[in-house]
């Protein structure tokens, strides 16, 4: 930089430093923060704040027994492959008798449970 005086190599430090904050802040917000698209065709998991949009009981819950593969996945911590597990779990063994239940699904333990249980019913 020879030729700028020590007003312009501070004033182009500064800019080059807020366009690579910008840069670095715009690939956090668009692939950190999101949920990484599945393959195969399979949409990423929807937002938790769709939860109540799915939601087709009278309690304002999500009823496990009735939930479509695409309500599964908008609880938060399912996505495309435990939203399917839990499914294949209903066909193979029937209904749920308690939510608790859930957690004899493969690929759902306590944690993801803890997540979903405020969220889920079963009628």
């Amino acid at each position: 930089m020879k030729g700028f005086d020590r007003q312009m190599k501070v004033l182009t430090a500064l800019l080059f430093l807020l366009l690579c904050i910008g840069a670095g802040r715009f690939f956090y917000q668009n692939t950190v923060l999101k949920e990484p698209q599945a393959l195969g065709g399979i949409v990423a998991q929807p937002e938790v704040s769709d939860v109540g949009v799915l939601m087709q009981s009278k309690n304002g819950l999500l009823n496990i027994n009735e939930a479509t593969l695409e309500e599964l996945q908008v609880l938060p911590g399912i996505g495309p492959v435990k939203a399917q597990a839990i499914l294949d779990y209903q066909e193979a063994n029937g209904p749920f008798m308690d939510k608790e239940d859930l957690m004899k699904v493969k690929g759902i333990g306590k944690a993801t449970y803890e997540k979903v249980q405020e969220y889920i019913c079963v009628e």
